[in-house]
């Protein structure tokens, strides 16, 4: 069983924004196959991972994206460390980083 099979039959996703040729799907950080953080994962119309974003702070092992919102303009993202960032749905970088606690 593949990547995107395993996370597609699993009942944990919190979020998804469609987008013209690719979906952008928010996983429950709890999840084996997405153990290492990186719970954001931008798959194509076929499923192949187009990309997996990093939080901010994955090296401390504890982040994890929490939220994800699309206003038709830009891509919002929150994490656990407390951060809201604009989203690239090109290719999963982060900007715009902004500590909110």
């Amino acid at each position: 069983m593949s990547d995107s099979e395993t996370l597609e039959a699993a009942p944990s996703i919190f979020a998804r924004v469609d987008l013209h040729d690719r979906k952008i799907t928010l996983y429950d950080w709890m999840l084996p196959a997405v153990a290492n953080g990186q719970n954001l994962i931008c798959t194509d119309q076929n499923g192949k991972v187009l990309w997996r974003a990093t939080p901010p702070f994955l090296g401390n092992g504890v982040d994890s994206f929490t939220q994800i919102r699309w206003d038709g303009l830009d891509l919002r993202v929150w994490t656990w460390s407390c951060y809201t960032a604009k989203l690239d749905a090109e290719t999963g970088a982060l900007s715009e980083l902004v500590f909110t606690k």
